[in-house]
């Protein structure tokens, strides 16, 4: 595991009897092996896994203690509790921006993008093929030529 349970403990706002222990070290062994295949198989023990994913970790697992019995709805007399993540009712799992943050993390997501060009200056090409200079230390406007002969490309 990548976390020790006492981190859990400390998160909960119930004291755990032995059948919750019993999953709280389940969930905190399932999300260290899901964090480790969503973001890197170099986290294999606490010494070496960054605090960002452990508390991704405990946070995970706290969820998952509030409601381990999976409860989407809530009633007593007027009061009425609804879990908004009714498909992992009950699971111990990530959200998708937590699975996307351990991906990040462990150096696991593509990188595509766009980057800006854009011409170097205004002037319009000249037809004959020279480039613009200036030689020095002549302080002279020459021109240059872009081709090796006048014929066309090099």
């Amino acid at each position: 595991m990548l976390v020790d349970i006492a981190e859990l403990i400390a998160r909960l706002p119930f004291v755990m009897d032995e059948d919750e222990t019993r999953e709280a070290n389940g969930a905190l062994a399932d999300l260290s092996f899901d964090a480790q295949a969503l973001g890197s198989a170099a986290w294999t023990d606490e010494g070496n896994t960054p605090q960002s994913v452990k508390n991704l970790i405990v946070r995970a697992a706290a969820r998952h203690m509030k409601n381990y019995e999976g409860y989407t709805v809530s009633r007593a007399g007027d009061e009425t509790v609804q879990w908004q993540e009714q498909d992992v009712a009950g699971q111990a799992t990530f959200t998708k921006d937590e699975k996307q943050m351990l991906k990040q993390m462990g150096g696991k997501t593509p990188f595509i993008g766009g980057v800006g060009v854009y011409a170097y200056g205004n002037r319009p090409v000249n037809p004959t093929g020279y480039a613009p200079v200036d030689y020095a230390p002549e302080y002279r406007r020459s021109d240059f030529p872009m081709w090796a002969d006048a014929e066309g490309l090099w």
